[in-house]
């Protein structure tokens, strides 16, 4: 009954303590290496006390096939603060098949975590669990083989992804070809339609061109029938009025030889 009155006190200044915001006095971690097969597992234990605080460091292995080899005590006795200390330890016989699990207890008491009752001093306690499997070799082996199919897959799938998003532009940029493609066309088919309809203009160009060329052909001969006809009655105009100039002159000759050849009038009578 004082054991459990103990802990519920130990527990209700932890509580405190952390109702506080006042940080653990000391920090805990362990490690261990990789086991070697026939060989004994080996792990570390680092303790850094924060301020000056008086440690016990114990220890509990679960090994396969042995079970928990009981706790043992590393170590116990003082640390300044700042102080770090490493204690090291190994499992009871060669690492075996399995998973390890290392029960770290430290139990600190200082002027701020402890408590006395009926004489006894009581410890609060930090307890860090590390659980470490051993495998076969052909294990690792196989799990070796396993993780590089594994990268390989990953390269694969980042290589595929690579693919597809580019797969997909490609196909977009097709999209927009063919989209452009048949546009082209459209605008191939406007101009084969806007030159046929040229092509028609022209030929009806050239027949009115035809016709006005024979039309044209037409009046220059009929201006050049005109001009020779103009020339002829020019000509014939010039005839007559030289005949004419001709039959005048004739004309005044026999008139004043006529009026040479008559008689002189005799002279009027005189008057009375």
């Amino acid at each position: 009954m004082t054991r459990l009155r103990a802990a519920a006190a130990v527990l209700a200044a932890l509580a405190a303590l952390e109702a506080l915001g006042q940080p653990w006095p000391i920090e805990v971690s362990v490690g261990s290496e990789k086991p070697q097969w026939g060989s004994p597992l080996t792990y570390s234990i680092n303790v850094t006390a924060l301020r000056p605080v008086r440690v016990r460091v114990r220890v509990n292995v679960l090994e396969p096939g042995r079970g928990w080899s009981g706790w043992i005590v590393l170590w116990d006795g003082d640390m300044a603060a700042g102080e770090s200390r490493v204690f090291r330890g190994e499992s009871g016989g060669p690492a075996r098949l399995g998973s390890y699990v290392i029960w770290v207890s430290v139990g600190f008491v200082s002027p701020h975590d402890y408590q006395v009752i009926g004489g006894a001093t009581y410890y609060a306690l930090y307890d860090v669990v590390h659980a470490v499997t051993v495998y076969d070799p052909s294990a690792e082996y196989w799990y070796s083989m396993y993780a590089q199919a594994r990268n390989e897959s990953e390269q694969l799938k980042r290589a595929r992804e690579k693919l597809e998003a580019e797969a997909a532009a490609l196909r977009a940029n097709l999209t927009a070809m063919r989209a452009e493609l048949e546009k082209l066309r459209s605008e191939l088919e406007a101009l084969a339609a806007e030159r046929a309809r040229l092509q028609s203009e022209n030929a009806a160009l050239l027949a009115e061109r035809s016709r006005l060329e024979g039309e044209n052909a037409q009046l220059r001969a009929f201006a050049l029938k005109l001009e020779t006809q103009a020339k002829t009655a020019l000509a014939v105009a010039a005839l007559l009025a030289a005949l004419a100039v001709t039959l005048a002159a004739a004309l005044i000759v026999a008139v004043r030889g006529g009026q040479a050849q008559r008689p002189a009038a005799p002279p009027p009578p005189p008057p009375d």
